[in-house]
């Protein structure tokens, strides 16, 4: 929301709806960012109302898998007078955001969107001769300093820019684990992932390793099987701590286990990948 008069304008949004950060550029020209956690049914509009009557503008973007309780993660605004409206550097402390600057200027001008960013929106109050907004977005993987954004606008005038880091939530699976087994039985073969025993012989012990990794919200668990035909322990193991490891046993003589057994990496999300062992 862009809107003239700058920090002399009161705002009060419609119900529902937080304020993320104001900026103002004197009392040219202000702008203020808010968000809503969308339901199931959303209104058509919704109206911002000011304690004067003042020209505006506003855009809305929806963006899904982000956080609905601690949606952002650091905000930013800056102001200056020129045909270059430049969003300031924030520092992300959380992997996996989307950064989304936000441009407006006192004129009805028109935007180009800064490299590397995705233009959402580009409007002006054409019946009132001014303001006009503009927003773009791009995600950022990892942790740190995002650098500016600049866009162009058609004219150079006073203008306000903000840059707003939205925490995602971690939509992407662990690595696949990657299964290694050892063993010390004279009866028994290690082969990566495959184990070899001979059922009539004196039984022994084998350790199943995995190895995977998450780069978003980190490895949760593994989760290990139980096994059956003999070999022990028959029921599911959550492995917390790296490395994820369980030891089982096979029996003397009676085991009859056989076959691919599966391996299940969780991360803190509850996003899962499977590897096996056989």
């Amino acid at each position: 929301l862009n809107f003239e008069s700058g920090s002399a304008l009161a705002i009060t949004p419609p119900a529902g709806w937080t304020l993320v950060r104001r900026t103002n550029n004197g009392t040219d020209i202000g702008q203020a960012v808010y968000r809503k956690v969308a339901g199931a049914a959303e209104g058509v509009s919704y109206t911002f109302n000011f304690d004067v009557g003042k020209k505006a503008s506003a855009g809305m973007s929806a963006y899904t898998n982000v956080s609905t309780t601690t949606p952002i993660n650091i905000s930013g605004g800056a102001t200056g007078n020129s045909a270059t409206p430049t969003a300031p550097s924030v520092t992300t402390t959380v992997e996996n955001t989307m950064l989304v600057a936000l441009f407006g200027n006192k004129k009805t001008s028109t935007y180009t969107p800064p490299a590397g960013m995705t233009e959402r929106y580009d409007v002006a109050n054409i019946a009132g001769g001014m303001p006009s907004s503009a927003a773009a977005d791009e995600a950022q993987a990892a942790i740190g300093a995002t650098g500016t954004r600049q866009a162009t606008s058609s004219d150079p005038e006073a203008w306000v820019a903000q840059l707003v880091a939205l925490r995602m939530v971690d939509t992407t699976p662990p690595a696949a684990p990657v299964q290694t087994i050892t063993e010390s039985s004279a009866d028994a073969h290690a082969s990566g992932a495959t184990f070899y025993y001979r059922p009539a012989g004196a039984g022994g012990t084998f350790t199943v390793t995995a190895t995977t990794s998450d780069g978003e919200t980190g490895v949760w668990f593994v989760n290990f099987p139980g096994l059956s035909g003999g070999f022990t322990p028959t029921t599911a193991y959550n492995a917390t701590t790296s490395p994820y490891s369980r030891t089982y046993t096979w029996p003397a003589t009676t085991g009859t286990e056989t076959g691919a057994k599966t391996i299940t990496a969780y991360d803190r999300t509850t996003n899962a990948a499977t590897g096996t062992f056989t």
